[in-house]
């Protein structure tokens, strides 16, 4: 079932934590985990969780514009052409001074 946004009710959790010099922050929506290739599977938490650190891993140093759009590729060759059924909302967030 599909609720429309902010109906659903649900217990919200607050964290806080702090970013050390050089880690990377992934926000993303449901969207993103939930694309779909031609053989009808959905890409997953882990999966995106793999392809950013395969991205970050080669060069940290990247700007979060090019490591957006590597990230967008990758989606877009997982998807095969298939149309979207959702957003692939994301927001990456890197920590430059000590």
């Amino acid at each position: 079932m599909h609720f429309p946004l902010g109906l659903e009710k649900m217990e919200i959790v607050v964290e806080r934590g702090q970013l050390e010099f050089g880690q990377l922050l992934v926000l993303f929506s449901d969207g993103l985990t939930e694309i779909v290739n031609p053989s009808g599977e959905m890409l997953n938490i882990k999966s995106v969780s793999d392809q950013v650190a395969g991205i970050y891993a080669i060069d940290a140093t990247r700007s979060l514009a090019s490591t957006a759009e590597l990230l967008n590729q990758d989606l877009a060759r997982f998807e095969g052409g298939c149309l979207p059924r959702d957003d692939r909302s994301f927001l990456l967030a890197r920590r430059y001074l000590d």
